[in-house]
């Protein structure tokens, strides 16, 4: 029960431990230092969790875990290419950076940051950020950015509702698409309401969106990931159209690798 109880902690208490553990990283770097990474190596963590794990295959080859469970982790899982060396190299910057006991206390936000988006389908680390004062209120202002509050996402996607169900009956699915999208704010916001309408986002929405600044793109990733929401995320230039990076979700590279694999299998 004590386990249960931790999961369900309320946004403020799961706020406070996310801030206390965030503090034991600043002794060398500055919080938006420190965030910034953590930003980049939860998000790497999150896309790398749909291929296959390398230490489960040399677990296998050790003798430690059965063919059998190696075998059923491949079926649902996709093999090692080239992005997951790209981001595995990278992710292998940091770790000279934090070291061990750094990588760990990253790990504990992860942890918190999965109890409070999954636990209460929200938008946690956005209004997080704000509360922190990041980036400073002055410079905030002068790069325009400006999270939507929660309360008016939802007014938004509630506004999108009232034709719902008959889109999903002629087409099967609907898409959103949001060139700015921060942490992610406004598209969950769509899936909670998609979700108070009867509708499972998971199965038939699908998500495109851009931000400017990698640490809200990878904010964005990280939250749109733990929902379970099918998503293709750009970090880049929504006015001027330049690219710099682009990610899928764990959701939608699984269900295309699966469909590929299995013409019947149904996604959107």
């Amino acid at each position: 029960m004590a386990e249960q109880k931790k999961r369900l902690s309320s946004i403020s208490e799961l706020k406070a431990e996310f801030r206390g553990v965030l503090k034991q990283l600043t002794n060398r770097y500055s919080y938006g230092e420190v965030w910034a990474d953590f930003a980049e190596i939860v998000a790497i963590v999150v896309h790398q969790s749909a291929f296959m794990n390398p230490f489960i295959e040399q677990a296998f080859e050790q003798g430690i875990v059965s063919e059998d469970h190696v075998e059923k982790l491949r079926a649902i899982t996709i093999p090692r290419d080239e992005r997951w060396q790209r981001l595995e190299d990278r992710y292998m910057t940091y770790v000279p950076k934090y070291g061990a006991e750094g990588l760990n206390l990253i790990t504990q936000l992860y942890s918190i940051t999965s109890q409070a988006v999954e636990g209460h389908r929200c938008d946690f680390l956005g209004p997080l950020y704000m509360e922190l004062d990041l980036s400073g209120s002055e410079q905030r202002s002068k790069r325009g950015e400006f999270f939507t509050p929660p309360a008016l996402s939802h007014l938004m996607a509630a506004m999108q509702m009232f034709d719902i169900s008959e889109v999903l009956e002629r087409q099967g699915y609907v898409t959103l698409q949001e060139p700015t999208c921060g942490a992610g704010g406004m598209p969950i916001a769509f899936a909670e309401e998609l979700e108070k309408a009867g509708h499972d986002p998971r199965e038939v929405l699908f998500v495109e969106a851009m931000d400017i600044n990698r640490t809200f793109w990878n904010m964005c990733y990280i939250q749109l990931s733990m929902l379970d929401i099918p998503a293709r995320l750009w970090c880049g230039d929504t006015l001027l159209l330049e690219f710099q990076e682009m990610r899928e979700t764990p959701q939608l590279m699984l269900s295309r690798y699966h469909w590929e694999k299995n013409p019947g299998f149904h996604m959107l």
